[in-house]
């Protein structure tokens, strides 16, 4: 009986050795488990701050232009400038005297996104502009991208640049001089509005495109000339453009905008091409300063409401075969007093202008 009971207590001690020995090797195995999983997390720590501190800036901005490093796409960064302020940009962004380019990796090609210095005066825009090393076509200047810069006086286009976007030098009211380049295709919308300190502005032949109000308001201005390469002209492009005195649109031109020369009150000349044939809607009107005889050329067929209203023509030679002519055409010229048109249409228009205070000759 003891022999059988002081076997029991063996096997008893046996087996709680045994657990114990288990229980052993099991927390061994998950101190081990846990510090591996440490050991990585600690490594991606570090790989990750290596690889940080690769994308990171070099801090310099040498010659205007930002001095960097391979970066990620999508990742921001910082430039340092010269006076020693950081500069967030975005990865397809970069920088150049005192102003901001997205540049597009596919085309190559880069537009002006907006100012850093709202302080300058005089600008010229690049032929392109570098991102880690690389070169950008500078194709653009972005809607809206330099409107607003009060004390900018002169500005001179980079050679390739083809579009001023919608706004882009919006209400720039101290601009004097504008240089155009012979790259230039498009003037959006509004894109020179307001400038107005401007005199003068060349537009190169090459010029496709004035969307609406490209000059609207710009109250210096004296003189203009079209270029024949011009397909589309927008409505209101030189509306209240108080101080022109003459515009020439050259031959090849076929087709102006609504409301043109609208409340363009010192206009005294207008000189237009074979190629027009119709005189758009409030195309002349309220020009005021617009006196004397009006010798409507023969290649014109049709004249749009209000085109010649507000004028002070007191003679106007109307062109024979005029289309969708009714007594509003001429109705609204203040001091017309002299109606000059063919001989086999004069019946029409007396009976047409019966009750008005005009002469109706013949040629």
């Amino acid at each position: 009986m003891e022999n059988n009971n002081n076997n029991n207590n063996n096997n008893n001690s046996n087996n709680g050795n045994n657990k114990l020995a288990i229980v052993m090797v099991v927390v061994v195995v998950l101190l081990a488990v846990l510090a591996v999983m440490i050991a990585f997390v600690l490594a991606d720590k570090k790989v990750k701050k290596d690889k940080t501190d690769e994308q990171a800036v070099t801090s310099e901005v040498d010659d205007g232009i930002a001095s960097e490093e391979a970066i990620e796409e999508g990742e921001s960064r910082q430039v340092e400038l010269d006076d020693g302020t950081a500069l967030e940009l975005a990865s397809n962004e970069t920088y150049f005297s005192g102003l901001v380019y997205t540049v597009d990796k596919e085309s190559k090609t880069a537009t002006v996104s907006h100012p850093v210095d709202y302080e300058m005066t005089d600008l010229e825009l690049p032929d392109e502009v570098e991102l880690n090393g690389d070169k950008y076509k500078l194709v653009a200047v972005g809607s809206s991208a330099l409107s607003g810069l009060d004390n900018l006086k002169t500005v001179k286009l980079g050679n390739n640049i083809e579009v001023l976007y919608e706004e882009a030098f919006y209400a720039d009211a101290a601009i004097e001089s504008f240089t155009c380049n012979d790259s230039l295709v498009s003037i959006g919308a509004n894109a020179l509005a307001y400038l107005e300190a401007l005199k003068t502005i060349n537009l190169n032949e090459g010029l496709e495109t004035i969307d609406n109000e490209a000059f609207c308001g710009d109250a210096a201005l004296t003189e203009i000339t079209i270029p024949g390469t011009v397909a589309s002209i927008g409505s209101d492009v030189f509306m209240d453009c108080e101080n022109l005195k003459t515009a020439t649109i050259k031959e090849g031109v076929s087709s102006l905008g609504t409301g043109m020369f609208c409340n363009c009150y010192g206009l005294t000349s207008v000189s237009l091409p074979s190629s027009i044939s119709e005189l758009p809607d409030e195309f002349l009107y309220s020009c005021e300063s617009m006196t004397g005889t009006y010798n409507i050329s023969d290649n014109i067929k049709r004249i749009g409401m209000d085109a010649l209203s507000g004028t002070n023509f007191s003679e106007v030679r109307v062109p024979r075969g005029l289309i969708d002519v009714d007594e509003n055409t001429f109705g609204g010229i203040d001091d017309l007093k002299t109606l000059s048109v063919a001989a086999s249409e004069k019946a029409k228009y007396e009976e047409m202008y019966e009750g008005y205070d005009y002469k109706i000759t013949s040629y």
